[in-house]
């Protein structure tokens, strides 16, 4: 699998944001907009976690010295965790993106309404969609073989080539 980089993930969040921007301003003109529920926090949050732990026992098998203490992990297990990292990556990106355009919009209501709400949920849905992020960054950084144990022939014996 090729690695998802961080810039890819910034244009994901530019042009998402751009787009439910729009989104909302059309929305708005025919008298409905977007609202950010609080639940969308506590979900990325926890999403984050998963992808974490199991990075991190992924980091632990491809390690021979910690093999050993990482029970039910195989080469695919690995590969289904850099494949959920991945996911998380861009799911964490388009949230981003899509909660910093409704933070837009509503940034331009502020003077009009004069409430807060809609904004500290945005804005707590934003963070939590950066941690899902940068979660998934990391745990797909733990799924890959440092440059001296990768090679263009495949795994040798013993490692898993994950991320090319």
């Amino acid at each position: 699998m090729k690695e998802i980089r961080i810039s890819t993930a910034l244009v994901t969040v530019v042009l998402t944001a751009a787009l439910i921007f729009a989104v909302d301003v059309l929305l708005a003109n025919s008298g409905s907009e977007l609202a950010p529920s609080a639940v969308l926090a506590l979900v990325c949050v926890l999403i984050a976690g998963t992808a974490l732990y199991l990075g991190w026992q992924v980091s632990r098998f491809r390690d021979p010295s910690t093999r050993s203490q990482v029970r039910n992990m195989t080469a695919l297990s690995a590969t289904r965790v850099l494949a959920f990292a991945q996911c998380s990556i861009m799911t964490g990106a388009v949230l981003t993106g899509a909660m910093l355009g409704i933070l837009a919009f509503h940034l331009t209501l502020l003077a009009e309404r004069g409430a807060l709400g809609g904004l500290w949920i945005g804005a707590l849905n934003a963070l939590a969609a950066v941690i899902l992020t940068v979660a998934g960054l990391v745990a797909q950084r733990w799924c890959k073989l440092p440059p001296e144990e990768d090679s263009s022939t495949g795994p040798s014996t013993g490692t898993v080539n994950i991320v090319s």
